[in-house]
């Protein structure tokens, strides 16, 4: 139906726009290994379903939440901080992936 159709294409979005948000992360710094880390994150994006359900939502905020999060440790130079808050989005991106199928 196009309500179904319409949702699809929402939940498709959502996803390009955390990838998105990573890439723009990404761009912002001049760190050779701030950079790889962060298109890992945006790579892991890359490869997740787009299909949402009630539990992706939840894990959805919790992503762009750290995206935030990853965004201010990248704009501080926080190495350690952008490590840490990374290893949380991966292991966030794999639970998505994970209820996604």
């Amino acid at each position: 139906t196009a309500k179904n159709e319409n949702q699809q294409q929402q939940d498709a979005q959502a996803v390009k726009n955390m990838a998105l948000k990573a890439k723009l992360i990404a761009d912002r710094t001049t760190d050779q290994d701030t950079k790889r880390i962060v298109r890992m994150i945006v790579d892991e994006l890359n490869t997740c379903p787009t299909r949402s359900t009630p539990q992706t939502k939840s894990i959805d905020d919790s992503i762009l939440y750290n995206l935030e999060g990853l965004n201010q440790a990248v704009m501080t130079g926080d190495g350690n901080q952008v490590k840490s808050i990374s290893e949380v989005l991966v292991s966030l991106i794999k639970e998505r992936k994970l209820l996604s199928k």
